[in-house]
């Protein structure tokens, strides 16, 4: 079969960059209309300048993606015959469908995610070569998404339905 490859979408990803830049460009009168002497004004200082490295780590975040995307033609995701490939730009992984007994949508907000139910044995295995850490966001994952690992499946160039569909079609054969 041919290989599928998943974009995150680019229109979506621009709007986060543009509310991102309106934030960066509110936060320096923030910080210049603060007056240190006061307890109120430091704070307003110290929240400008987080709200600062926030807002421009999450420009620069978005913009590493669309470049990556745009000039290297990297998809989010890749699925294969035998695997689906998350090609992340600081943590990349394979989930194979032999370790896969079915996959979800389910949201967390209004954030949509495909949840992964790993075959009992694996499940066991991932679980216990976890540490207390990752234990803990396994567990609040299987409460809200209702599986063990789940894939980000918001802004991306298809519906979270048809990710799904895809990935349980591969799944099947």
């Amino acid at each position: 079969m041919e290989t599928i490859n998943i974009y995150r979408s680019i229109k979506k990803d621009l709007v986060i960059m543009l509310i991102c830049l309106l934030f960066i460009a509110f936060m320096p009168l923030m910080i210049t209309n603060s007056h240190a002497s006061s307890v109120k004004g430091i704070i307003r200082i110290i929240a400008g300048w987080a709200g600062l490295a926030l807002f421009g780590l999450g420009f620069v975040s978005f913009l590493v993606l669309i470049l990556r995307q745009v000039f290297f033609h990297k998809p989010f995701y890749v699925i294969t015959d035998d695997a689906v490939k998350c090609l992340q730009p600081l943590r990349a992984f394979e989930i194979k469908f032999s370790d896969v007994e079915s996959f979800t949508v389910s949201s967390v907000e209004e954030v949509a995610f495909i949840g992964i139910v790993y075959k009992d044995e694996i499940a066991r295995q991932k679980y216990d070569a976890s540490s207390k850490i990752k234990r803990f966001c396994r567990r609040f994952n299987v409460r809200s998404v209702g599986a063990l690992d789940a894939l980000n499946a918001s802004d991306l160039s298809v519906t979270p339905e048809e990710f799904c569909n895809l990935l349980n079609d591969r799944l099947k054969k």
